[in-house]
């Protein structure tokens, strides 16, 4: 039997989720799935800082307006940070998650 591990999936409802959560455990696949049903998100607009060295990822990201909720449910609280050093900080003084553009995370 086959693992799986599937990341998350923007569904329009919980309804829709429910469904698919069934139709996955009625094919007896193990694994993981998640779902990221937009009815039921609540994403609340976070104002991050503007500093040097470091800028919300959000604004980087380009996406369909049918799928904003998801995705400031998954990118609103990661700053972009040139490096290392500046992710750190950034983490510790703003109590935000950093990704530096060579993807390392802090």
């Amino acid at each position: 039997m086959q693992f799986i591990r599937l990341n998350y999936h923007i569904v329009d409802s919980d309804i829709i989720a429910t469904r698919l959560v069934k139709e996955f455990n009625s094919a007896r696949q193990r694994g993981e799935i998640y779902f990221l049903p937009l009815n039921v998100l609540d994403v609340q607009n976070n104002n991050l800082p503007q500093i040097s060295g470091a800028s919300p990822l959000i604004d980087q990201i380009q996406w369909i307006p049918k799928a904003e909720k998801a995705v400031r449910h998954v990118f609103n609280r990661i700053m972009l940070c040139e490096d290392f050093n500046s992710a750190t900080r950034t983490a510790r003084q703003y109590d935000v998650d950093c990704v530096t553009l060579d993807g390392k995370i802090e």
